[in-house]
C-alpha cells in the first residue's frame, strides 16, 4: 500500500477580498500564518470555501501560486480544482472572464446572435 503524503488535519482557506473585489494578499497572508502557527498539517487554497467559483481562472492561480510562496515548504498545499458545478468549471468560469476567454470565438458569436435575437422575440 502507498503511503500518503497528507497526514492530520488540512485546512480550506477562505480567500479575503477588499472592498473594490481584489484578492486581498495582505489578509490571506495572515490567515495562511495563523493556521501554520497553530500546527495545520495542509493548506488547501480555491476549493468551494475559498470562493472559487467567483475568481477568474487567472485569479485562481495567482491565489494559488501565492498560497505555495507564503507556505514555503513547511505544509503541503493542495490547489482547488472544482467549483460550484465542476462539469461547467473549465467552459464557463467566472462571470467576470469574458465570453472569448472561455469559448471558441465562433461560440461567441452564436451566443450572442442568440441573445440578441431573444431580447427581440421579447419586445413584441
Amino acid at each position: 500500500m502507498k503511503k500518503s503524503i497528507y497526514k492530520g488535519s488540512g485546512v480550506a482557506i477562505v480567500t479575503p477580498f477588499k472592498e473594490n473585489g481584489n484578492v486581498n494578499y495582505e489578509v490571506l497572508g495572515e490567515l495562511i500564518e495563523f493556521q501554520l502557527e497553530n500546527k495545520t498539517d495542509c493548506i488547501i487554497s480555491c476549493g468551494t470555501t475559498g470562493e472559487s467559483p467567483t475568481l477568474t481562472s487567472e485569479e485562481r492561480l495567482e491565489v494559488v501560486d501565492y498560497t505555495v510562496k507564503k507556505v514555503n515548504g513547511r505544509v503541503p498545499v493542495i490547489a482547488g480544482s472544482g467549483g460550484n458545478n465542476t462539469c461547467l468549471l473549465y467552459t464557463s468560469p467566472s462571470p467576470r472572464d469574458s465570453c472569448a476567454s472561455r469559448m471558441p470565438s465562433s461560440a461567441c458569436k452564436k451566443k450572442k446572435k442568440k441573445k440578441k435575437k431573444k431580447n427581440k422575440n421579447n419586445k413584441k
